[in-house]
């Protein structure tokens, strides 16, 4: 509930205020950012199973055009008049297997960079609570 009041806008306090059971602000604090934490969560399983589901779209496709040329190399083999039908009509089937091929390959490249995206913030996040942490460190040790 504390995040369906938070989507609708709510202050913390407010959402306190909202719950059928007596909180504070902090306990609503605390919530929101356990549901940040598992958002996160989420989303890396998400681009996990996207990462798989690219992956099997792509074989689809891989398999779809090995299909369609081994049909075009067997009419092209036969060539009656009936068949010469059969290759111009997977003109249009290749090509589009190919282009579906091309799209799904450049969007590859669009959830790489979500993951670079993604590790580089979560670097940076890291990161500065390293230089926090040394920086207290160095203060406990001049004190």
């Amino acid at each position: 509930m504390v995040l369906e009041l938070r989507a609708r806008g709510l202050s913390q306090t407010e959402i306190a205020g909202r719950l059928p059971t007596v909180v504070d602000q902090k306990t609503v604090s605390n919530d929101l950012a356990w549901w940040r934490k598992e958002s996160i969560t989420r989303i890396h399983q998400r681009r996990e199973e996207i990462a798989f589901e690219y992956e099997l779209a792509l074989s689809n496709l891989y398999q779809l055009r090995k299909k369609a040329w081994a049909q075009f190399t067997r009419a092209e083999s036969n060539k009656p008049r009936m068949d010469e039908e059969i290759q111009l009509s997977l003109y249009p089937i290749i090509e589009s297997i190919n282009a579906n091929i091309m799209a799904l390959l450049s969007t590859s490249d669009i959830i790489e960079q979500d993951v670079l995206d993604f590790i580089n913030k979560q670097t940076d996040e890291i990161e500065l609570g390293l230089d926090h942490i040394a920086y207290e460190q160095d203060s406990r040790h001049s004190n």
